[in-house]
């Protein structure tokens, strides 16, 4: 239950750690499970949390929520796509092409064989091999071809 997680809010040091302010525009309480900057365009961050994904593109002065009401676990950005980041959901992720703005459900190509039982889990893992071929999340593992991000699920049996 996402309304049961109280978090401390981000916090930003601008001098080494000495001292910590909190970020300004996103809610109290937040639950913050995970911080992206884009690796290609300055001051352009993602914030997972309980309660969403929050996006600032001016370096965290202000913040607007991209995905409300999702609990999202984890985020990592392509190594060859500019603009392309992944962001964990349960078992499942979602994609963005254009750096946060839009997403798109990976939906059946992440989750579904997990368990068995049809339970679910909640996963902020998510990582991409060095090259982009790889995708790691949760409890599967999802393999790209060249050029591609499209994954399929490969079993510890394949």
């Amino acid at each position: 239950d996402p309304s049961s997680f109280i978090g401390e809010g981000l916090w930003a040091s601008v001098d080494g750690g000495e001292s910590f302010t909190s970020a300004a525009g996103l809610p109290d309480g937040l639950n913050i499970l995970d911080i992206a900057f884009d690796p290609q365009v300055r001051d352009r961050l993602l914030v997972a949390s309980h309660l969403g994904l929050y996006q600032s593109v001016d370096g965290g002065s202000s913040w607007t929520c991209v995905l409300p009401g999702e609990s999202v676990g984890g985020l990592v950005w392509h190594p060859e796509y500019k603009g392309a980041v992944l962001a964990s959901h349960g078992l499942s992720a979602w994609v963005s092409m254009d750096g946060g703005e839009s997403w798109a459900d990976l939906g059946e190509h992440v989750h579904g064989s997990a368990r068995p039982d049809g339970g679910g889990s909640m996963s902020s893992g998510i990582e991409l091999s060095s090259d982009g071929q790889t995708l790691y999340i949760g409890s599967g593992v999802m393999g790209a071809k060249r050029g591609q991000l499209r994954w399929s699920l490969v079993h510890p049996t394949d």
